[in-house]
């Protein structure tokens, strides 16, 4: 009748379940509700009849209150002889049954768990010199003493490795010579535990403090990284792209995942910059993310020198820009602007580049397109055709770009009070002959600290001009269609 009642528990009850124990109802002993006793707990009174081992442990449930899981295939032809307890704890019990039995039980949150054990193999005697593989098993706490799922256990100087479960434990096969595991997880410092003669290890990762306490920019204020568990990236000036930068966005190419930034060689095109995927009712700028510099959103790129960048701050996820609404659909990012220290200093930086066309298309010359029209019985019109001329029209409007970029700063101040003025020059010049860039950005900042440091004041005062030389798509398409038979120069030389 017991066993009646497992089956219809289980019916009742395993439809939230389907799909990891529809396997398993028809060979695993359920426990019935209301059973909250444990291993610990006293029986007055058992006596087990001889026969089989899953009669006397149905008895010992229903009698005892006990919760006991097992799989039917392991207790399949396990037997028990007649005996009585008086007064016997239930461990005591299931001892003394599984005794000579190739079983062990343990408890875990109130729950009996009968298992198989696994017949010790002799090892093979190892050759002299050499270690043989042996397996190898722990579990990875933290300081507090809870359980760590997903940390990465690799043996030292090779591929072999694995995770912790959810219960922070591991099992590995150690191959010869190994002497070092290595267990890695994020936010945690990495740890080596070398090989010792016992195979079991219990290891304690150590928080990573200077990870974890991190600072990143929030649409509300500042946070340690360890509290924040939306999408956010932070990158700092040593990860800043260097070289010829024209705006905030191109430091950033390549730094984070999911942002793609794509520029021309066109010095007065603006970068196309995605950091949620394209978009097919959206193009051009409606697809780019939601700027806030400083504090003030929906403020202009354009004003801000990529010299005067001390943070970027990348915001993914709904719930790192709900703040913003509907204008961070797209995704935020959040510049840091430099921030002056009290003592007065002057810098100055700048860097000088060169751009070129890695590709050209490959055309016919004058005297290869003179040769295929004759062999095929055509010719050129005299305007057309200048003998000898041989114009290569992409080199002729193409060159080697010059950029240069120049920033000079001053600074200085107290601890309540502290001032900052910069300014910035940035020149480029495109590929294309007559196409370039001008830009100058002139800014100035005042911080005060009032009311016994609890008012903070600032002030930021920004100027930017930019002339632009603009090239008309059609010399693109001329530079392809002119015919290489075409003198580009007038008969006087011009």
């Amino acid at each position: 009748m017991t066993h009646l009642n497992h089956l219809k528990y289980g019916q009742r009850h395993g439809r939230k379940l389907l799909l990891t124990t529809s396997l398993l109802l028809a060979g695993v002993s359920l426990p019935q509700p209301g059973m909250a006793q444990k291993a610990s707990a006293e029986v007055a009174y058992f006596a087990v009849q001889s026969g089989p081992l899953t009669t006397a442990l149905q008895r010992l449930q229903r009698e005892a209150g006990v919760n006991i899981v097992y799989e039917a295939t392991d207790l399949k032809e396990t037997r028990v002889e007649a005996t009585e307890f008086r007064g016997a704890k239930v461990g005591d019990i299931l001892r003394q049954l599984l005794r000579n039995q190739p079983l062990r039980f343990e408890e875990k949150q109130g729950v009996i768990i009968l298992q198989a054990t696994t017949p010790m193999v002799p090892a093979a005697p190892a050759k002299p010199g050499r270690r043989a593989a042996r397996e190898v098993r722990g579990k990875v706490t933290d300081a507090e003493g809870k359980a760590l799922p997903g940390v990465t256990v690799v043996v030292k100087g090779t591929s072999v490795g694995t995770a912790t479960n959810a219960g922070g434990e591991f099992m590995l096969q150690a191959p010869e010579g190994a002497e070092t595991l290595v267990f890695s997880f994020v936010g945690y410092v990495a740890q080596e535990v070398p090989l010792r003669e016992s195979a079991v290890l219990d290891v304690v990762l150590a928080q990573d403090s200077k990870l974890l306490n991190d600072v990143v920019v929030i649409g509300y204020g500042s946070v340690k990284k360890g509290e924040v568990t939306s999408s956010i990236t932070n990158v700092d000036p040593r990860e800043f792209n260097r070289g010829v930068v024209a705006t905030p966005d191109q430091i950033l190419q390549g730094k984070v995942a999911g942002l793609n930034i794509t520029r021309s060689g066109d010095p007065n095109a603006t970068p196309s910059v995605v950091l949620r995927g394209a978009s097919t009712l959206r193009t051009g700028q409606a697809q780019e993310p939601f700027y806030v510099i400083d504090g003030v959103p929906a403020a202009s790129i354009n004003l801000v020198a990529p010299d005067d960048i001390v943070s970027i701050d990348v915001l993914k996820d709904a719930s790192a820009t709900a703040i913003y609404g509907a204008r961070a659909a797209n995704g935020v990012i959040i510049i840091t602007t430099r921030k002056q220290k009290p003592n007065a200093a002057v810098s100055y930086s700048g860097y000088v580049g060169v751009e070129q066309v890695s590709n050209t298309i490959d055309m016919l010359s004058g005297d290869e397109l003179r040769g295929y029209l004759e062999a095929n019985g055509k010719s050129l019109s005299p305007a057309d055709n200048d003998e000898g001329t041989n114009t290569d029209w992409q080199k002729e409007v193409q060159r080697t770009g010059l950029s240069h970029n120049h920033t000079v700063s001053y600074g200085g101040g107290s601890e309540k009070s502290a001032f900052n003025a910069s300014i910035n020059y940035f020149k480029r010049e495109g590929v294309m002959k007559t196409s370039d860039s001008e830009r100058l950005i002139g800014k100035i900042s005042l911080d005060q600290k009032t009311l016994q440091d609890r008012l903070r004041l600032s002030f930021t005062l920004t100027n930017s001009r930019l002339r632009q030389n603009l090239l008309s798509g059609v010399v693109y398409r001329n530079m392809l269609i002119h015919l290489p038979t075409a003198n580009i120069r007038n008969p006087d030389g011009t």
